[in-house]
Formats: structure tokens, sequence, C-alpha cells
């Protein structure tokens, strides 16, 4: 029990509990998100809480000298800076909404991608009209 103590009495440990508390949090504000709108979402804060408590737990690996710690976090961390981007998301997967059209025209590029997409009840689109 002492060298538990002794061990969270360093700061670099707290620095990691608090990254790991952080990283935690984006899964709350996700669920109250997706309560709230009753269907699941992925809102802008849940990026946040990602990037910072990644970031935290990547310092606190590094102290550490983990290197399974060290990797898994800095490619988290590539995924979560892309979320924290306001014009990233999925909209590269639908190139148009079309009026009345469902489901939606999936982009060239997402098939390129994703492959064929009918499987998922998407169409091509019409590239000549």
């Amino acid at each position: 029990m002492r060298a538990l103590l002794d061990f969270l009495a360093h700061p670099m440990a707290m620095l990691g509990l608090i990254g790991q508390a952080c990283f935690f949090s984006r899964f709350l504000v996700q669920w109250v998100a997706s309560e709230r709108q009753k269907r699941s979402v992925v809102p802008t804060a849940f990026w946040y809480f990602s990037l910072i408590g990644g970031l935290l737990v990547l310092i606190y690996a590094l102290w550490r000298r983990d290197p399974v710690f060290i990797l898994g976090q800095s490619v988290g961390l590539v995924v979560y800076t892309r979320g924290t981007n306001s014009s990233y998301g999925l909209s590269f997967l639908i190139e148009e909404k079309v009026a009345g059209s469902v489901p939606p025209r999936i982009s060239h590029q997402a098939l390129q991608r994703f492959g064929d997409a009918s499987e998922f009840g998407c169409r091509m689109p019409d590239h000549g009209a």
C-alpha cells in the first residue's frame, strides 16, 4: 500500500490519471449527447477529450518508457487531431444530396476507399447527368 501511495504522489502519475479521466470522459460526453438526440452521435467535445486525454497519457507513457503504450497513443492522437478539425468528417462519403432520393448518392472517392457500397443500400452517382 505504501508503494502505491508513493507512486501516486509523483506528479507524472497524477498526470497519467488525469489523462485517463479525460479519455474516459469522452465516452460520457458521447453517451449524454446521443441520449439527448435519440441517436448515436459523436460531438466535437468527444474529439477534444480524446485529444487532451490521449496527449496526457502519451506524456505519461513516455515518462514510463513503455513502447506499446507510446505507439498506441501516438496513432490515436492522429485520429483525434483529425476529428477535432471541423472541416473533416464523413462528408467525403456523400457527393451530394439529391432531392427525394433515398438513399443518398455515394461519392466516387468513397467507393474507391470502401469498395462496392450497394450492400449498404447506396447507389453510384450519375456523373453524366
